[in-house]
């Protein structure tokens, strides 16, 4: 998966390209976009959809939540782990996307945008 603004590939290894979710819309993109976007340290407009994301010093992705099921991400748990659609760039977390699948693609819940799973080999 990519950034949809630099198109810098997402790795949690590098900081600057730590996928970052914008909590108001689900949209998501990479710690250095996102450090850019930032004009003040308390919001950040998304570059898709103009929805506001308010940012506090102590934000911690720990926190996140998915935003259909509500249940918080966990790295740990399959099912809690956040999964970006490539063609909008919104998460949700895996269990949530298992349910949205259909005849081999996900039809996005917030813009509902297509995007097409590979076929199993």
């Amino acid at each position: 998966m990519e950034c949809k603004i630099c198109f810098q590939k997402f790795s949690p290894n590098l900081p600057e390209l730590t996928p970052r979710i914008l909590t108001s819309c689900g949209h998501t993109i990479c710690e250095k976009c996102a450090e850019n976007l930032l004009k003040n340290y308390k919001k950040l407009k998304c570059p898709f959809d103009r929805i506001v994301t308010y940012v506090s010093e102590d934000s911690d992705d720990s926190n996140m939540d998915c935003q259909i099921c509500l249940q918080k991400y966990n790295g740990n748990s399959k099912n809690r782990i956040p999964r970006i659609l490539k063609k909008c760039g919104h998460t949700m977390c895996h269990q949530c996307l298992k349910k949205q699948e259909e005849d081999d693609q996900i039809v996005c819940p917030f813009d509902r945008k297509v995007t097409r799973l590979r076929a199993e080999q």
